[in-house]
């Protein structure tokens, strides 16, 4: 008849290694549970593409405002430059009728303006 002696596995020569848990043989899967890990792992990929849906349809959403209010924002200051290229021209006419109308007077205050300028930056 064989002795059994007392200790740990594979602590004396001869006796068998006990397994580490990664070759331990995996118990088996029951159907309820890979059934219910599979309804978990669908229902949390549905919930994922849905947000995924709706963020891309709010960015799509985002990006048409933005793309309208720089349109809007394009049209308003090109309005605005024209206006303005508008008034220069104006002013230009102006100072060109009044300086052909009153031609000493104008020397007069293009004289006056130089003074106060040169003053200005002789400081």
């Amino acid at each position: 008849m064989a002795t059994i002696e007392p200790g740990i596995p594979g602590d004396k020569p001869g006796q068998p290694e006990k397994p580490t848990a990664s070759e331990q043989p995996m118990p088996e899967p029951t159907g309820n549970d890979d059934n219910t890990d599979h309804k978990v792992t669908d229902m949390i990929s549905s919930r994922a593409h849905d947000a995924i849906n709706q963020l891309s349809a709010t960015a799509a959403d985002l990006e048409a405002r933005l793309r309208q209010a720089a349109g809007d924002t394009e049209e308003r200051v090109r309005e605005r430059a024209a206006a303005a290229q508008h008034r220069g021209e104006d002013a230009r006419d102006e100072v060109r009728t009044y300086v052909e109308e009153h031609p000493l007077q104008a020397l007069g205050i293009a004289m006056f303006a130089g003074f106060v300028l040169h003053a200005m930056l002789r400081r």
